[in-house]
């Protein structure tokens, strides 16, 4: 589990806002992953790259169940509100 959020989230955040948990719940042992808010904008970045290798710098917002890129041209506003 820490392996594949570490893949994409890196190994700092990880292992500062993430706790993980296998507590049971009426009998039966499930996987409760708590995650910690961010404290700087930095935090929120997180560096994806494409089929041909390149880097892009991509912020995520959750919607409901789903989690969403924020247009760059968005990301000022998005901090302003946020911090």
């Amino acid at each position: 589990m820490r392996e594949c959020i570490s893949g994409a989230f890196g190994e700092v955040f990880t292992a500062t806002k993430i706790d993980i948990s296998f507590p049971k719940i009426e009998g039966k042992e499930i996987c409760l992953v708590s995650v910690r808010p961010v404290s700087t904008p930095k935090d929120l970045l997180i560096v994806k790259k494409n089929k041909n290798g390149q880097e892009h710098q991509l912020i995520y917002l959750r919607s409901g169940n789903s989690s969403r890129t924020i247009p760059p041209e968005e990301y000022s506003s998005f901090i302003e509100t946020r911090f």
